[in-house]
């Protein structure tokens, strides 16, 4: 089909598909065969729904493809740089994800709460006990970098900042200051680098970002938090690159287990936060 819009000409092609499987290397995956269009083409779009990822193979190469879950906070991109901010005050959790404030919600069972002092805040792995017991599947596969903790809900003037512009804030992190860590303690494979990232701004405003180029229990960094937390706002920058499992971005805990909290962006692309074994989508 040809339709013409201010002189320009766009084919639209019925697309035959062949259902068999391709095995290549170790994995293997349904095809889908296209006709190949009998004259160049300059521009090509290509729509598609999945609930995991895909790849698109041609004789000589393979394609990137930026695969968007729909999630109930919004559309999880799974390629580039891309900020979240999580809040919590009295029962109350708000999700900021790109440029959209997603609302508050209440949770009852998270009214009164307290998060102690003093505990392992781990990054990219999630604590099945103080400090450890990681196992592959609950760890995190791509770049983080920007992880900062408030012991306050930023107003939204402030949260704009931080989503807006990698290491934007004026408001200082006062649990955790990713300015001032730079380079926490790593351990197993965790890289460090601070070329390019998220930061676009002058060498000397870049910070650093934390490279997991693989899911392993070994790969983690570890902090710990002087400050006990009432409410919080948690924010971060994070590139993936697999979301064949949940991704978890950090978890915290009290060495008498009295006080933790984790966040994960699941495999369907919503975030988990758990805040003393309460875990709640958002």
């Amino acid at each position: 089909m040809e339709n013409d819009t201010e002189g320009t000409s766009f084919k639209r092609y019925d697309l035959s598909y062949v259902s068999r499987k391709l095995q290549a290397q170790h994995c293997t995956r349904p095809l889908v065969r296209i006709p190949v269009p009998q004259s160049q083409q300059r521009e090509l779009c290509c729509c598609a729904c999945a609930r995991r990822s895909f790849c698109v193979y041609n004789l000589r190469m393979v394609l990137s493809v930026d695969i968007i879950p729909k999630a109930k906070g919004g559309l999880l991109y799974l390629s580039g740089w891309h900020p979240f901010c999580v809040q919590w005050r009295d029962g109350k959790v708000r999700l900021y994800r790109q440029d959209t404030d997603f609302g508050e919600e209440t949770y009852n069972d998270l009214e009164g709460q307290l998060v102690g002092s003093g505990g392992k805040l781990i990054i990219g792995a999630a604590q099945r006990c103080y400090g450890g017991c990681f196992q592959e599947s609950l760890t995190f596969r791509g770049n983080l970098s920007q992880v900062n903790i408030w012991t306050n809900v930023l107003g939204g003037s402030e949260v704009d900042k931080v989503i807006s512009s990698c290491g934007g804030y004026s408001d200082t992190p006062a649990a955790l200051n990713w300015k001032t860590i730079q380079v926490p303690p790593l351990n197993g494979g965790v890289l460090i680098s601070c070329e390019g990232g998220c930061q676009s701004g002058p060498a000397e405003e870049k910070s650093c970002d934390l490279v997991f180029s693989t899911r392993s229990p070994s790969n983690f960094a570890s902090l710990t938090i002087q400050d006990d937390l009432v409410e919080f706002t948690i924010c971060a920058w994070y590139s993936f690159a697999s979301n064949a499992a949940d991704n978890v971005i950090l978890s915290y805990v009290t060495q008498d287990y009295s006080s933790q909290f984790q966040i994960k962006i699941k495999q369907d692309g919503n975030i988990e936060v758990m805040i003393n074994s309460n875990a709640k989508y958002v």
